[in-house]
């Protein structure tokens, strides 16, 4: 199950960020010592704070959250699954909950974009199955990785 998480689930966010970032460092533009020395990480504080946007989703396991993704003013940010939930469909229909609320949130949003850190096993090919196209490459490079900007327009959303 996907759905837009609150601020009940903060707590359960803030740990699987945090399993994200340091289990798969390569894949996110920040790291994990940084983020667990923060009280409070970015889109944690927008969950307790309730603000419309930026927003999560999450994937459900039963009851435990075994993915994320998060949406901050024009960009799907943060997407991941543990490990062993992968390949299961969960990222494809969270990336999509994501893409379709904000899109439906803000009315004259024209793309969703995303920032894909270019490492070995990088997700370009999975945007680009969603309908993703690359836009250019950014000038900032992570841990020596290019990083690929992609964007959906609202036309071409599903």
């Amino acid at each position: 199950m996907v759905r837009l998480l609150t601020e009940k689930d903060a707590a359960a966010y803030r740990a699987l960020r945090l399993e994200a970032l340091r289990l798969v460092p390569d894949a996110f533009c920040s790291d994990y010592k940084t983020e667990n020395e923060k009280p409070e990480l970015f889109l944690e504080k927008c969950l307790k704070e309730k603000t419309e946007i930026p927003f999560v989703f999450g994937a459900f396991e039963g009851k435990e959250l075994v993915g994320i993704t998060g949406f901050a003013g024009d960009e799907i940010i943060q997407i991941y699954i543990s490990e062993k939930h992968r390949r299961k469909g969960m990222a494809r229909e969270m990336v999509l909950a994501a893409v379709d609320h904000a899109f439906s949130r803000i009315k004259l949003l024209l793309y969703v974009n995303v920032a894909v850190v270019l490492a070995q096993n990088n997700a370009q090919k999975f945007y680009e199955s969603l309908g993703f196209e690359p836009t250019r490459m950014d000038t900032y490079t992570h841990n020596g990785f290019g990083i690929q900007l992609m964007a959906l327009s609202r036309s071409r959303n599903r």
